[in-house]
């Protein structure tokens, strides 16, 4: 490739940075007695660590080297294809599809494009003024994960919103049944929990949403959950009232998309061709660690830790 992984991943960044502005930073939510939840106690009852979309992008990060670099130079070019910089530059919400169309040994559920997911997750983090959410469905795919499978999906995108130092207001949680269904991970409405925090954001923020290795997800186990799943996220990208600008990245491993890709709406669709000729093998020049915006919130969990020695992520 002409232009190293940094300088492109570097445009990318600029990209994004060229149409969007920061989130409005706001004061440290009150507790409000007539609240049946606030953020911090629907945080807790979703069972995710506070670092856990860090670890994750750590695991992934790791494999690094396990792909040969003719198959890495296949992923990165995704960053060079009109498809992604038209999703990136949009000013309105739009979904990318990418078909990795790669061979994968085994049972295998991580890729050369799990990496570069990653590595996009981190740039961006670090980066760009933006909330960054991202998933790695190849790490979830087991029951006896807690945070596996569909559910465990969403448990972690609300996680993350709440973790993006955004405020939000929680009084749409207005009945005790309504918080006890969060509270057991009812897949209903913790979807219905995920659109309504991320339509109340502003309309100068931008939210990317990057779901990898869906194909995970695709299996009969899963099947009727991921349905449900992709079915709230497209009805986000198509939301003409929606204030924030939502942007999703879905990818599969392999050559083709799918029930995902007929049961929503694709905006832009990219399938890598392989034997890619040069390229380079990706690296990553930072280790990563939680976001900036979590330092905050670490904060948060730690003084909430210390009221409640009970508590558990």
């Amino acid at each position: 490739m002409k232009n190293s992984l940094a300088e492109i991943l570097n445009n990318v960044v600029k990209l994004l940075e060229d149409q969007v502005h920061h989130v409005n930073t706001l004061p440290a939510q009150q507790h409000d007695t007539t609240l049946f939840m606030t953020e911090d106690e629907l945080f807790h009852s979703l069972f995710i660590h506070y670092e856990q979309p860090t670890r994750d992008v750590g695991k992934i990060l790791k494999l690094l080297n396990e792909f040969e670099a003719s198959s890495q130079a296949q992923a990165q070019e995704l960053l060079s294809c009109n498809e992604f910089t038209w999703w990136m530059e949009s000013a309105h919400p739009k979904s990318l599809f990418v078909l990795g169309n790669f061979w994968l040994p085994g049972s295998s559920m991580i890729s050369p494009l799990s990496i570069l997911c990653a590595t996009l997750a981190l740039s961006l983090h670090m980066n760009a003024r933006s909330i960054v959410l991202h998933f790695f469905c190849g790490l979830h795919q087991h029951g006896n994960d807690p945070v596996g499978g569909p559910t465990g999906l969403i448990q972690s995108l609300i996680a993350q919103l709440i973790l993006s130092g955004s405020q939000f207001d929680m009084s749409f949680i207005n009945t005790h049944s309504f918080k006890d269904d969060i509270r057991s991970h009812s897949l209903k409405e913790l979807c219905s929990t995920f659109r309504e925090l991320i339509e109340q954001l502003p309309p100068t923020v931008t939210v990317i949403c990057m779901l990898d290795s869906i194909t995970s997800f695709e299996s009969k186990t899963w099947e009727a959950q991921w349905v449900d799943v992709i079915n709230i996220l497209d009805n986000i990208v198509r939301n003409e009232r929606l204030r924030p600008i939502f942007k999703i990245i879905i990818t599969t491993s392999f050559m083709r998309s799918g029930f995902t890709g007929d049961r929503m709406k694709i905006d832009h669709l990219v399938r890598l061709q392989p034997n890619v000729v040069g390229g380079e093998r990706m690296s990553i020049g930072v280790t990563p660690r939680p976001w900036r915006s979590m330092e905050g919130y670490r904060q948060r969990m730690a003084r909430a830790d210390e009221s409640d020695d009970d508590s558990d992520y």
